[in-house]
């Protein structure tokens, strides 16, 4: 196969990361714009390139799959047992992510595509965690017996 010159590719920068180069599946519109086909399934290939490549995450490599995993910097931070800061230092590169935090985010990131459904389940409660991370109320109810924590009441718009 005839290896592909840079200027025969397009720069995706719209993913948030420098060095994703498309070698089709894109085309220009009349006015200058790029349509992108699939652009969930582009993005999902990137998350799984990203999670299984064998060298270590950039910052911005990390925030990719946060995003992608739809985690707020305050919920990851929640999940990892971390401060919100320290995950804006790892996604700035001011300081280094852990090895164990690498491997956990790309662990979550793979199943979430839907290998594990018990997971899948687990990673979209913990999403919606942004909605009830400033929530200090826990209500409880008891019912033949047994208590169980009522779901959170929605937030009005």
């Amino acid at each position: 196969m005839e290896k592909m010159k840079r200027k025969d590719l397009y720069r995706y920068t719209e993913s948030g990361l420098d060095n994703v180069y498309l070698a089709n599946g894109f085309e220009f519109g009349n006015d200058g714009t790029v349509i992108i086909r699939d652009i969930d399934g582009l993005q999902t290939a990137i998350g799984r390139a990203l999670a299984t490549q064998q060298r270590r995450l950039t910052g911005e490599e990390f925030r990719f799959l946060r995003t992608e995993l739809l985690f707020s910097q305050a919920s990851l931070a929640k999940v990892l047992g971390v401060k919100e800061l320290t995950i804006g230092r790892w996604e700035r590169g001011e300081s280094e992510i852990p090895v164990s935090t690498e491997a956990t985010v790309r662990t979550m990131f793979l199943e979430s595509l839907g290998e594990r459904k018990r997971m899948k389940e687990l990673l979209e409660e913990i999403a919606d965690l942004d909605d009830e991370i400033d929530r200090q109320s826990l209500k409880m109810r008891e019912s033949k017996g047994h208590w169980a924590a009522l779901k959170p009441e929605s937030r009005a718009a």
